[in-house]
């Protein structure tokens, strides 16, 4: 969703950090971890709750039969 893409930028994120995005078939966000990477950092707690408050992604199309799917995503601090 290129309105993430857009919010998160002006998150300022100090580090790369990798995160993992587990997201019902409604397109609810159930879950946002980091991976390898410990979250008391700021920067990446601020990042994080970008995503979350974003709300829904789109909904799964009707032939996937899975409740939810988890993918990471990388991000690059752009500093």
């Amino acid at each position: 969703r290129n309105d993430i893409v857009e919010r998160t930028l002006e998150s300022k994120l100090r580090s790369d950090v990798r995160i993992s995005l587990k997201i019902s078939r409604t397109g609810e966000i159930l879950n946002i971890k980091t991976i390898g990477v410990s979250i008391n950092n700021e920067s990446i707690e601020t990042f994080i709750d970008v995503i979350r408050k974003s709300g829904k992604f789109p909904m799964a199309p009707q032939g996937l039969k899975l409740d939810y799917v988890t993918f990471p995503v990388n991000f690059r601090n752009r500093g």
